[in-house]
């Protein structure tokens, strides 16, 4: 039973792990903005440049300051107007152009991919969020099937900046087994507060998000450019609804990354299949996603195949958020005796 919590456990982590990887891609954040590198390590200033990010075939022109970083929301030094996320804008409508072929031989899966993108940077622009996720897990090992549903209320501040704190409660059933527990982040370590075990694990922020740029190379500039069998279209209510499914080949290597920076023992992992949905608002911001997927993982010698549905809601978007983290008293740092 003990393999089998660890085993969730590291599902756990994954978990939390796919609620970042929209932060992966070329544009780059510092404490004065945003700013843009290209392939060659050079970055455009004093001026305007068209950036086809998922490399769709459709670009959006950009205008870059002396020190280069993105100007947003106002209008540039020769006259034009850009919106918030930095993009030029004729009477509100953003100007684009064709770059080349499309990769996707259809127009709708052009107009789902930027959309997607643009929800994606717009999200990752937020200092802070809050977010309610509904997860479902059924997992296989050695010929006996254990279900767990997972209900995780998550709240981030100071998102993209050192001092970011993370809180998560989570409230758990598992083979008719009601279990509670807590998990933060702040100031260099992850906690994690369950069953009546207290630990902490070391984690570099900037770190690991330099780790998961690095690994996510192998999937393109963004995560739009796995996207595959994308179809777009309306709910009723003014929202746009995103299918996709996903090419999982570059996941694996990011996912160890996480592993690796939690110090969990995961001998590997395998994504067999992903299929997702994404609800965004007229405002650009996805306001839901539904993502559900396959997966083999192997920790300590004992192999576990899973099937995973996760549901996240994200709450008043664009709203400040404030949240007060546990007592860090207690903890002992995973790997420790006891």
């Amino acid at each position: 039973m003990k393999k089998r919590y660890k085993i969730l456990a590291a599902a756990l982590v994954m978990t939390f792990s796919m609620s970042i990887t929209s932060f992966a891609g070329t544009w780059k954040q510092e404490a004065e903005g945003w700013w843009y590198q290209n392939d060659d390590g050079s970055y455009p200033q004093s001026g305007w440049q068209w950036i086809d990010g998922n490399e769709d075939g459709v670009a959006e022109s950009y205008y870059f300051d002396e020190n280069g970083y993105l100007l947003t929301n106002t209008t540039t030094p020769d006259g034009y107007t850009v919106n918030d996320g930095g993009a030029w804008t004729v009477d509100g409508v953003v100007q684009q152009k064709q770059t080349g072929p499309g990769t996707d031989g259809g127009e709708s899966v052009s107009d789902g991919l930027r959309l997607y993108q643009e929800a994606a940077k717009k999200s990752s622009q937020l200092s802070s969020m809050t977010a309610a996720s509904k997860i479902s897990v059924t997992m296989t090992m050695e010929g006996e099937t254990v279900t767990a549903d997972m209900n995780m209320d998550l709240k981030f501040k100071d998102l993209n900046q050192s001092s970011m704190k993370y809180l998560a409660t989570l409230d758990m059933n598992m083979i008719g087994v009601n279990m509670k527990g807590t998990m933060f982040y702040t100031d260099g370590y992850y906690y994690i507060d369950m069953m009546g075990i207290k630990q902490k694990v070391p984690m570099d922020i900037a770190g690991i998000t330099a780790q998961v740029n690095s690994d996510m190379n192998g999937m393109g500039d963004d995560l739009t450019d796995s996207m595959q069998n994308v179809t777009v279209a309306d709910d009723g209510n003014g929202n746009k609804v995103i299918s996709y499914t996903m090419n999982m080949s570059g996941f694996n290597s990011y996912i160890m990354s996480i592993y690796d920076q939690m110090g969990l023992n995961v001998d590997s992992v395998n994504f067999k299949d992903l299929k997702g949905r994404s609800v965004i608002n007229p405002e650009g911001y996805c306001i839901s996603e539904d993502m559900d997927f396959v997966f083999d993982l192997t920790m300590e010698g004992q192999t576990v195949s899973a099937n995973m549905a996760i549901q996240m809601n994200y709450i008043n978007i664009g709203q400040p958020v404030d949240f007060t983290l546990p007592s860090t008293e207690g903890f002992t740092e995973a790997g420790t005796a006891q």
